[in-house]
């Protein structure tokens, strides 16, 4: 499984793409919801 990350013109992390997940998962369900703790701006 490889795994891209985009970032904006400032730097920021604006997107992930995850190559060949269903593939490496095998059930498309798992990928539903997908959540990131941690990422994003901090107070």
């Amino acid at each position: 499984m490889r795994i891209t990350y985009d970032y904006d013109s400032d730097g920021r992390l604006a997107g992930i793409e995850i190559l060949d997940a269903i593939r490496r998962l095998g059930d498309p369900a798992v990928l539903r919801q997908v959540i990131l703790e941690g990422v994003g701006p901090t107070a």
